[in-house]
């Protein structure tokens, strides 16, 4: 029933639910259990072995939401190895009288640096497990109750939480009805994750590298307990069309770290540009824990398919289109000559697929072909038409005599071609 916490020392911490109120902590460089020291007030029920969420603060605090009614806020020492010291939080608001704690219920660490957590009646009974669902926010200092939404009335343990790109936390309870929690205020500047370099020039197709600066944020965010694991350290790539505005999101992957509050260190994720992405400039920024960096500018190139059937074309715009439009989807990939069937469909209609490939090639030669013909005979027709006389080019000599002027067939010809 433990909730365990990352922190930025790499280690990972734990207020122990069967040995309560004792706490420990994973240290990663060691591969070992140390003690974190006794938690001074009593998080877990007895009686169920429950205990709340949990969320890391950009002040590199940890703040554990309790099943009592209690929290407790936990500070990290200078040496990750080290126990670190705990302080009692600020009790849970009571709702009528009942105390408030959280038996399995859902947090999340705020854009603003608070944290939005739920929880509600307790009354010490192990199969107990009491509505509605009452909401909270932490400010460091003190907890004061927020606004339920309408689909609060269920119990907390049903709650989920997810923390969006935008910054707005979306809140769910077992039904279809899903609300958005929107925080005030905004974010500290120096929580921002930042781009240090970034391509300028990207194709479709293609995956490239990211490197900047707490690219995944300063906290997991998202907390609940042992049932759930909706944690937010990692980078988020978003796009933005620099013209119509349309916002586009990108893949990322082979992060080079999972460490939260990274500091100065610079550390770098890798991003996929999909077809579906148009062409053109766009403001790139990274998102992590739903605080975004300032953005830099990248442009979208085409990919050019070269084949020996278009010879002519200046531009490849129509042919690359029809190219990403049957390589952007799960039934095929590009390959370093176009794009490939795969499975679960491609085996098995791959030489239809090749034979309609060769088809649409053979068929834009012809209408090539075809438009030539069409070219050398309007050109031959001109030939028979009679040379027209450019009455303005008529000029007068200096005898007095007015002589015409006109272009010679030949160079008229030309000009209409």
């Amino acid at each position: 029933e433990e909730t365990w916490t990352l922190l930025a020392d790499e280690t990972v911490l734990t207020a122990q639910c069967v040995n309560h109120p004792n706490s420990e902590k994973y240290v990663m460089a060691a591969n070992s259990w140390v003690s974190a020291g006794t938690i001074p007030v009593d998080l877990v029920e007895a009686s169920s072995i429950e205990i709340g969420p949990a969320c890391l603060l950009p002040d590199g605090r940890a703040f554990y939401v309790g099943a009592t009614g209690k929290t407790a806020i936990y500070t990290p020492p200078p040496v990750a190895n080290a126990a670190g010291s705990w302080t009692a939080g600020p009790d849970i608001p009571k709702v009528a009288g009942q105390t408030i704690g959280a038996k399995d219920a859902p947090a999340c660490l705020l854009t603003n640096g608070k944290v939005l957590f739920s929880g509600g009646p307790v009354d010490g009974v192990s199969g107990d497990y009491l509505a509605p669902t009452y909401f909270y926010e932490f400010d460091g200092a003190s907890i004061y109750r927020v606004l339920d939404p309408a689909n609060s009335a269920t119990v907390p343990y049903a709650g989920r939480m997810m923390l969006t790109p935008s910054g707005q936390v979306l809140f769910a309870s077992g039904s279809q009805a899903i609300y958005c929690y929107t925080p005030d205020g905004y974010p500290d500047d120096a929580w921002r994750p930042a781009i240090t370099s970034v391509p300028t020039f990207v194709r479709h197709g293609h995956s490239f590298t990211l490197h900047g600066r707490q690219i995944n944020g300063l906290s997991q965010a998202v907390s609940y307990g042992d049932d759930v694991s909706s944690a937010t350290n990692y980078p988020i790539v978003r796009l933005r069309n620099a013209y119509s505005g349309k916002v586009y999101f990108c893949r990322t992957f082979d992060h080079s770290t999972m460490g939260v509050n990274t500091g100065t260190t610079i550390h770098s994720t890798n991003f996929y540009i999909p077809f579906a992405v148009p062409l053109g400039s766009y403001e790139i920024t990274v998102i992590a824990n739903g605080i975004s960096s300032y953005c830099r500018y990248l442009h979208i190139w085409d990919i050019i398919w070269k084949h020996p059937y278009i010879k002519v074309f200046e531009q490849y715009e129509i042919w690359n289109q029809l190219i990403g439009s049957l390589a952007d989807g799960p039934l095929w990939v590009l390959g370093p000559n176009g794009p490939i069937p795969v499975d679960p469909w491609g085996p098995k209609y791959a030489n239809e697929a090749e034979n309609a490939r060769k088809m649409a090639l053979i068929g834009l030669h012809e209408l090539q072909k075809i438009g030539a013909k069409i070219n050398e005979e309007r050109f031959e027709q001109s030939k028979l038409i009679a040379p027209s006389v450019d009455e303005s080019a008529s000029i007068t000599k200096s005898n007095g005599k007015k002589k015409s002027s006109k272009l010679s067939g030949k160079n008229n010809l030309k000009q209409e071609a």
